[in-house]
């Protein structure tokens, strides 16, 4: 939850900007917070929402693909970027394959059609709220009326599939963070719909630069709660994004993999931040999760135990200690339990002289003489040979 009064300054700065502009911009946003893009805080974007207040990529950003950018875009030259591998029942390729054909055939609008269809569909949202709202109307003008929504669907439908290929080329990017490839184009087409029922083409641009974000949006944030079993908040899921395309450069540069150290040096960051965000990069995989084809073998099968002790140190260190119980057995009870307390032999804690000291009623200057006495008797000839 965004704390509305402790960024009150910030939020009428937006407020003002939505006044005179009808929407705000990213970048404009991130200005105002003081943030990177990257890392745009999830509870402003939720507040700005709840305001009905528009946001859009920068009317100068090359963030969407171009009208020949998107003309280009091919199942084949997808299908080698994905490098998917196929499967036994249903062959996900193909799937792709079909799909991307399917939506290659329809044409792209130009400006002016992308202008009618945003009008068509403005009339028909006001035609079916008057048919819903205006009960003495006549049949003609409930028919007339009905047209007009209907046209207007018709021009919905339109302008989502003529932008389906700009969800492809969007979803592209989101590779290999947790979800499959046609779920992020299903969760980018959801964020097509929202984008066009909030399209305005009053406000001068084209629906892909408006639509971009709102693709964008719905993909990081489907990606934030579904592409892993624990969830990482929005902008944490962000900087884990940019930090690994960081690592990726420095990489490069260094020719080698960078330190954390390194790492923390090129991002100017502190060295703890690097190193829990490393740490929240790390996914939970199941330990009953199937390893091989026939789905015999589960991962825990073959993860050692570290906290398991090796069969023979164990017997090694079992001969050990009852040599040592041997050799203390020769001892008097008061010495042996002395000795034992004061390193540890009874319960792996070693006691103060001030501890045994309570226990056996005496004072510690005899509890330390008690002990020097014990270990002269231990060190004799006869007693270490036990252990030898």
């Amino acid at each position: 939850m965004l704390d509305t009064r402790k960024y009150k300054e910030q939020l009428d700065k937006l407020l003002s900007f939505n006044d005179e502009f009808h929407y705000v911009t990213e970048s404009y946003i991130c200005e105002i917070f003081e943030i990177d893009r990257s890392i745009l805080f999830d509870d402003v974007i939720k507040y700005l929402e709840s305001k009905n207040i528009e946001i859009v990529c920068d009317l100068t950003d090359e963030v969407e693909p171009s009208d020949e950018e998107l003309l280009s875009v091919n199942s084949n030259e997808v299908l080698d970027e994905l490098d998917l591998n196929t499967n036994e029942y249903v062959n996900i390729n193909d799937l792709i394959r079909i799909y991307l054909n399917d939506i290659g055939k329809i044409p792209l609008l130009s400006y002016e059609q992308e202008l009618k269809c945003a009008n068509e569909i403005k009339r028909g949202t006001v035609a079916e709220k008057e048919l819903v709202t205006n009960k003495s109307l006549t049949s003609e003008e409930k028919k007339e009326l009905r047209k007009v929504s209907f046209i207007g669907l018709e021009a919905r439908q339109l302008l989502i599939e003529s932008n389906l290929r700009l969800v492809v080329s969007i979803a592209k990017r989101y590779l290999n963070r947790g979800l499959a490839f046609m779920d992020l184009i299903q969760e980018g087409n959801i964020g097509l719909i929202k984008a066009v029922y909030k399209y305005d083409p009053s406000r001068g641009f084209r629906f892909s630069t408006y639509g971009t974000w709102w693709i964008r949006q719905a993909i990081s944030r489907a990606i934030a709660d579904k592409g892993r079993m624990v969830r990482l908040p929005v902008h944490m899921s962000e900087a884990v994004s940019k930090l690994m395309k960081e690592r990726t450069v420095l990489t490069q540069m260094l020719q080698k993999e960078p330190t954390n150290e390194e790492l923390a040096a090129y991002l100017d960051m502190p060295l703890e931040r690097v190193e829990f965000l490393l740490q929240a990069s790390q996914d939970v995989i199941s330990l009953d999760i199937s390893i091989d084809d026939e789905e015999e073998t589960l991962l825990s099968d073959v993860i050692p135990d570290i906290t398991a002790v090796n069969p023979s140190t164990y017997l090694e260190n079992l001969e050990y200690k009852n040599k040592i119980d041997k050799m203390l057995k020769t001892l008097t009870p008061r010495e042996e339990r002395i000795i034992r307390l004061r390193y540890g032999l009874e319960d792996n804690i070693i006691h103060t002289l001030e501890d045994i000291a309570k226990e056996f009623g005496i004072t510690r200057e005899r509890v330390r003489q008690l002990e020097v006495k014990a270990i002269r008797r231990l060190r004799h000839p006869s007693r270490l040979k036990i252990i030898k």
